[in-house]
């Protein structure tokens, strides 16, 4: 009797052991499983918006304030106008509800955004500023416009390129439609703009500077190229 109550409480001590080291083994898996999505989720996407006179909706993904390195970058960006932290944008078709991303993959920062016609002051007003940890704010829509174009600045990575991106790199303009189908970059190598707006119904004059010289194109939107490109007459060189 004492030998199988022996076995008895020897077995049950056993399945304890082996309930106690399951559950030990799940706790440390999901541990592992939790910090490991925290530690690749450093970024959101916000509310989609709806732009005005089309199907689409946009949508920014963003870096997390509290993302590895993120604290500095928003920093810096933040004392430049119009930088901030989106990553890439995502469009969606309110009729079809397919969507996609402007750019593929999230390895570039985009400045700033501006529609055309713009539903609120006519062409040439911000459609979305690049802020930190700022959500996407609509333009409130006061005439029957239709947007066709949005044109963006982008700070791009290159391929291989470590580290995080600063804001002191040069940027890009790029154009795509309304829906963030087709875009194509078209000036590159910008180090700051001094106004982009609409000339006519697919045009746009962007003055800019690149490489120390500051100069004024006409940007052919349907077509994605650039038909004219002038010098500014020489201002000095105190003048920035």
């Amino acid at each position: 009797m004492k030998k199988n109550s022996f076995l008895i409480l020897s077995t049950a001590l056993l399945l304890l052991l082996f309930s106690a080291c399951g559950i030990g083994s799940t706790s440390t898996l999901r541990s592992e499983n939790t910090a490991a999505t925290q530690a690749v989720s450093s970024q959101y996407l916000g509310d989609f918006q709806p732009i005005a006179g089309t199907n689409y909706q946009l949508a920014q993904i963003s870096q997390k304030p509290e993302a590895a390195g993120v604290g500095n970058l928003v920093s810096s960006l933040s004392s430049r106008e119009d930088y901030g932290n989106i990553s890439n944008l995502v469009f969606l078709d309110a009729k079809t509800l397919s969507s996609h991303e402007l750019i593929a993959g999230n390895d570039q920062i985009i400045l700033s955004v501006r529609q055309f016609p713009d539903p609120e002051n006519g062409p040439g007003s911000p459609a979305l500023q690049a802020q930190p940890a700022q959500p996407v704010q609509p333009a409130p829509v006061t005439q029957n416009i239709v947007v066709q174009w949005l044109v963006y600045q982008v700070i791009q990575k290159k391929a291989g390129e470590p580290g995080i991106l600063k804001a002191d790199l040069p940027f890009s303009i790029g154009v795509s439609d309304a829906g963030g189908n087709g875009y194509q970059e078209l000036l590159s190598g910008l180090t700051k703009t001094y106004g982009i707006s609409q000339i006519n119904d697919q045009q746009l004059l962007v003055v800019y500077t690149k490489n120390n010289v500051k100069s004024a194109s006409i940007l052919d939107l349907a077509k994605r190229s650039v038909t004219a490109t002038n010098p500014l007459i020489d201002l000095g060189a105190g003048v920035e």
